[in-house]
């Protein structure tokens, strides 16, 4: 299971999980059928409904779960990180551990670069 972290919600919204589909449809694209025609001739993966769902279909299968979590770094942000990924653990058992994936920031306050550094 992932936790991904970013301050804004449309960033993990728009770039994020996009680029979660699109790196697993380029990388099973040769051996799922369901993906062998889909990129435009640009390269381009269109996120219809099937992808979708086949995307949702491969995470299920092997037992992946993706969490996102925004807010800025703060000392309280990596608790409420913490805390509810041992909550997911303890309430889900068959879940697979949490790893934590931190993006690379643009921060703009020394507070918040100490956060985020403490969170690594």
């Amino acid at each position: 299971s992932f936790f991904l972290a970013d301050y804004n919600p449309s960033v993990l919204h728009l770039v994020t999980l996009p680029n979660f589909i699109l790196t697993w449809a380029l990388y099973h694209r040769q051996s799922l059928t369901e993906l062998q025609d889909v990129f435009s001739l640009e390269g381009e993966l269109e996120l219809t409904p099937s992808i979708l769902e086949g995307f949702e279909t491969y995470l299920c299968t092997h037992g992946m779960n993706l969490w996102f979590l925004s807010g800025g770094w703060s000392a309280e942000f990596i608790q409420l990180l913490y805390s509810t990924s041992s909550h997911l653990a303890a309430a889900l058992p068959e879940l697979s551990p949490v790893s934590i994936l931190l993006g690379a920031e643009t921060i703009y306050s020394p507070f918040a670069l100490q956060a985020f550094t403490e969170a690594v």
